[in-house]
């Protein structure tokens, strides 16, 4: 009996959803838009940008769409080099509609960034950061951010946080910065001996030791840049002399 009454209900409950519009067909098949989106993301993601930008303009004029409709939509047009205003402005609709989202906080703070706002950056990425502390490349846009506003002290501190991570302990391009960091904020003793460290490592020593020899010749250091300069231009070979008869 119980049976009967439960195959009954569940009758009754598929014909007033078949009533709604609710139809099988209709619950499977994404809606025309949500195709739309999904073709835009993958032509995006193949790096087509001018046909992921004009299939996601129609979604994001003059309403609010997905989140990630006005990200894709804001990305692509920062690869066009659309203007600053417009690319801003979908990004923080994408926050509006998703406020703890931090791939929509990073790209705002790297577009500030390449349309030369490094201080509009600041925030943004602090607040990427916040969210997804493990993100190793957004740490690095801020201390760009900060380096490129003149707050060297911060960019040291993310410097020396983004050192002992295991993507960047060894990186060479995170020890060049350092290094110059410790150059900007007066530390000079620091900066040489890292660079001083870096001549020795890896087969990269022709390059550390330019790096160190332009550090000696712009804080005066002569006599250390000529003992260095003679590790860098190797001594001529003498001729071997011809007898005479």
């Amino acid at each position: 009996m119980f049976c009967q009454r439960h195959q009954h209900l569940l009758g009754v409950l598929a014909v007033g959803l078949v009533l709604l519009g609710f139809t099988p067909a209709s619950v499977a098949q994404p809606s025309p838009d949500a195709a739309t989106l999904q073709t835009a993301i993958a032509l995006f993601r193949k790096g087509s940008y001018v046909r992921a930008y004009a299939l996601l303009a129609p979604l994001v004029q003059g309403k609010r769409s997905w989140w990630n409709a006005h990200y894709t939509f804001a990305i692509c047009g920062r690869m066009l080099r659309r203007p600053l205003l417009e690319i801003v402005g979908q990004l923080r609709t994408s926050l509006a509609l998703s406020p703890e989202n931090p791939f929509a906080y990073a790209a705002l703070g790297k577009t500030y960034l390449e349309y030369g706002r490094p201080k509009s950056a600041i925030e943004p990425l602090r607040r990427a950061v916040q969210l997804s502390p493990q993100a190793h490349s957004t740490r690095w846009l801020l201390v760009r951010a900060y380096d490129r506003s003149g707050r060297f002290s911060d960019a040291l501190a993310e410097l020396l946080r983004l050192g002992k991570t295991k993507e960047y302990k060894q990186s060479y391009a995170l020890k060049h910065a350092l290094a110059r960091v410790y150059e900007r904020v007066g530390r000079l003793a620091e900066a040489e001996r890292l660079l001083q460290a870096m001549t020795a490592e890896g087969n990269r020593q022709f390059e550390h030791r330019v790096a160190l020899y332009r550090f000696y010749l712009r804080h005066r250091m002569l006599e250390k840049a000529r003992k260095l300069l003679l590790l860098l231009v190797p001594a001529p070979t003498s001729r071997p002399t011809t007898p005479t008869p």
